[in-house]
């Protein structure tokens, strides 16, 4: 998990997200992660460093990779880190990924609670290269748009992406996104939370659950 709850500006620190995080760990306790590594509160530099890390990691005897991201959101899937300054979603984390060849076809699964579009910071072109096969992006909200937070119990995204994810998992990933749309509506939360795919086969979460 790569996830900032308290910046160093301290009006812009995420209260309720020790709920998330707190869901996050008790769902992967019943499944096969070898270990849930939390980088917590680092600045835009330590957040490229890790990653740069997992770009270089040799994850033969791994199934897939799992990454979270919770922060604060800015324009073009910008993420704020603790320092106030922005990492790229795409190139810093997708991209280092999909880099590592260690990792073809596995899948590689994002999930991303932030915003996306309260900021007017902009960002260059990004310039990938890897191959974007078996990736899996759940995004918390549609772009230009706003994820909400509840300061005493977490954001609607990952509590319910999670409880749902254990209620259907059974079924492919996939078809995840069609059921937390459908809450969110339910519940009158005005927030759409979106997938992109490019898996090449079906993603049961069961598959990885412990016996």
């Amino acid at each position: 998990m790569v996830l900032c709850i308290r910046f160093d500006d301290s009006t812009h620190n995420r209260a309720g997200s020790e709920k998330d995080i707190a869901k996050i760990r008790r769902f992967f306790q019943d499944y096969r992660i070898d270990q849930l590594t939390e980088a917590t509160n680092k600045t835009a530099a330590e957040v490229r460093y890790i990653m740069d890390k997992i770009a270089r990691k040799d994850f033969s005897d791994y199934s897939c990779l799992i990454i979270i991201v919770m922060s604060h959101g800015l324009m073009h899937d910008q993420i704020e880190a603790r320092d106030g300054r922005p990492y790229c979603f795409e190139g810093d984390i997708v991209e280092k990924c999909t880099s590592n060849r260690t990792l073809d076809g596995k899948p590689k699964l994002f999930i991303v609670q932030a915003c996306r579009g309260e900021s007017t910071v902009a960002t260059d072109s990004i310039n990938t290269q890897s191959n974007k096969n078996d990736v899996l992006i759940f995004q918390s909200t549609y772009k230009g748009f706003v994820a909400f937070r509840d300061t005493q119990n977490g954001t609607f995204f990952i509590q319910n992406f999670f409880k749902l994810l254990e209620e259907h998992r059974n079924e492919d990933i996939s078809l995840i996104n069609k059921h937390l749309n459908r809450v969110f509506a339910q519940n009158g939360i005005s927030q759409n939370p979106t997938m992109s795919t490019t898996l090449q086969k079906d993603f049961v979460f069961a598959d990885l659950r412990m016996l």
